[in-house]
Formats: structure tokens, C-alpha cells, sequence
């Protein structure tokens, strides 16, 4: 089974595929989440929830830091719908957002806190490779 994205642009026509400029929801289980994660690009993973007003005021924020730092690939995951890849990550709150580059998890911001998260956009931008010994989460 292969991880599906769902873009949450207001264009219909858009096909439902990741973009590193629009958020994207991820449809998928674990193993797909994993496998997404491993890519050479960095990514932003927003855990959130339907319900959650925090998010939903986020939300907007997020599209615009996503307009303007094109070279990360922001994914939306509801917690509810994707329970596996929330207990692996241990997400007790939403929003929890989770910075990954080269495959490795290098930062977590809890809440709506938008400064934070830009910083770890900073993180994950940096074009400096991590070093050899960068411990694996995902292992």
C-alpha cells in the first residue's frame, strides 16, 4: 500500500500529490509514513486534529510559511486517523509539529507556537548534511 497526499489547495484541479509549497494531507499507516520521511527533501509534519481550534488558527500560517519556504515539503496528519505514527512519535497534544531531514527527526515543536516553528524551518533548510552519527528515531 502506497502513502496517498491529499492537497489542501482550494484549486479542485490540482492533482492530490505532495508539493514542497502547499501543505499536503497524509492518507497512509506507519510504514508509509516512514518511507515518506526517508526522502532527501526536508518536511514538516503538522499532527493536528479536526476539532482542534488551535490548529485551525494555525492553519492559515502554515499555508503562508509553506508559500515561502519552497525547498521543505509541509504534510498535515490527523492524529486520529493515522494512530500509529502518532504513538511512535509520542504525540500527546495537537499541534505537534515535527521537523525531518535526510530521514532523521531533528525537531518538535508542541502548540501553536509559530516562531518556534519557523526556527525549525530555518533547521530544516540549512543545507549543512547532518553528521554520520545522527542518531535514527525511526530505528
Amino acid at each position: 500500500m502506497s502513502a496517498r497526499h491529499q492537497s489542501t489547495s482550494k484549486d479542485a484541479s490540482a492533482a492530490p500529490v505532495a508539493s514542497p509549497n502547499v501543505p499536503t494531507q497524509f492518507i497512509g499507516r506507519l510504514p508509509d509514513f516512514q518511507s515518506t520521511v526517508q526522502s532527501s527533501s526536508p518536511i514538516l509534519v503538522d499532527f493536528n486534529t479536526s476539532w482542534c481550534l488551535p490548529c485551525q488558527r494555525v492553519a492559515p500560517e502554515i499555508e503562508k510559511l509553506a508559500s515561502t519556504h519552497s525547498k521543505v515539503m509541509f504534510l498535515k496528519l490527523n492524529v486520529e486517523e493515522c494512530e500509529d505514527v502518532s504513538a511512535l512519535h509520542d504525540i500527546r497534544s495537537v499541534p505537534t509539529f515535527l521537523g525531518f531531514k535526510d530521514g532523521h527527526l531533528i525537531g518538535r515543536v508542541e502548540g501553536a507556537q509559530l516562531a518556534a516553528v519557523e526556527r525549525l524551518l530555518v533547521q530544516l533548510e540549512d543545507p549543512t548534511p547532518l553528521p554520520p552519527d545522527f542518531p535514527d528515531p525511526l530505528e
